[in-house]
């Protein structure tokens, strides 16, 4: 929002990402994420993504509850 410019280590402190790898191990590390992710249910992954686009829509509290039921929903399934 500020334009400002993160560094890769403050980023991670402030949980704007999950992981900060050497540049040496950044295909590596992409190509093992996208396989996780390329093993996951497709109708959870479809499911997770309408519930990211329709928490945008509500207020936080509302978002909140959403991503608990559809979490509760999730855990049944797996």
């Amino acid at each position: 929002m500020l334009c400002e410019n993160v560094k890769a280590d403050r980023a991670y402190r402030i949980g704007l990402v999950n992981r900060v790898v050497p540049d040496t191990r950044l295909i590596d590390e992409a190509v093992g994420i996208a396989t996780k992710l390329a093993e996951f249910d497709p109708d959870t992954v479809r499911m997770t993504k309408s519930v990211l686009r329709r928490a945008t829509t509500v207020n936080p509290r509302q978002a909140l509850e959403l991503a608990r039921d559809v979490s509760l929903l999730m855990s049944r399934l797996a």
